[in-house]
């Protein structure tokens, strides 16, 4: 009865183990931005802002862009399958239609352009020259341009920082001003796969 008692409770460590693990399976602690949301403040939160644009005729119905979390020593996305701090954006791929703006609120760190697509398919990094990584501080809107889609499958970072601040507009409790950060050139970080 001992022994048998012993099994149980051992099973059933293992079974709140494994509902941990994978209660944690894809923790993200990046945020679109509120439009309540008070910067600069004392939550040791950054505030990065990117447009979207298509100014090409692209395959598929949309057009995507993440950043992912990163590690400039290493080289590497700095994230695993449990935890992995990313931000995503897209718009439609209406050519003319104009610029989207989109605001996060991140964790202050490194974060590296890990792919951009279109569609159901996605464009290489190394095909285009947008690549890198940037810093988002804590206190400070970190401005990272207008990624614009054009003609031959290419992106290029265009920068208008009067239109962004416009776009800061919906978020009556942001006072800071966006900075323009420029992405320091990196290889592609690649991609964390996680299967179970």
């Amino acid at each position: 009865m001992n022994r048998r008692w012993r099994w149980c409770a051992v099973r059933r460590a293992l079974a709140v183990c494994a509902a941990v693990a994978v209660s944690a399976c894809g923790m993200n602690f990046v945020r679109p931005l509120d439009t309540g949301a008070t910067f600069p403040s004392s939550n040791n939160v950054g505030v990065v802002m990117l447009a979207l644009e298509a100014r090409a005729v692209l395959e598929g119905p949309d057009l995507s862009v993440e950043f992912d979390r990163y590690d400039p020593d290493r080289g590497e996305v700095d994230g695993s399958c449990f935890r992995l701090d990313s931000f995503y954006a897209r718009i439609p791929n209406a050519a003319g239609a104009g610029k989207i703006y989109f605001a996060f609120a991140v964790p202050p760190g490194h974060y590296a352009f890990v792919w951009w697509r279109t569609g159901s398919t996605g464009g290489r990094l190394s095909d285009f020259p947008v690549t890198g990584y940037f810093h988002a501080p804590d206190d400070r809107i970190a401005y990272i341009g207008d990624l614009v889609a054009v003609e031959d499958d290419g992106m290029v970072i265009e920068y208008d920082v009067d239109a962004a601040r416009a776009a800061l507009d919906a978020f009556p409790n942001v006072t800071a001003d966006p900075v323009i950060t420029k992405l320091i050139p990196a290889d592609n970080p690649g991609h964390i796969l996680c299967t179970i």
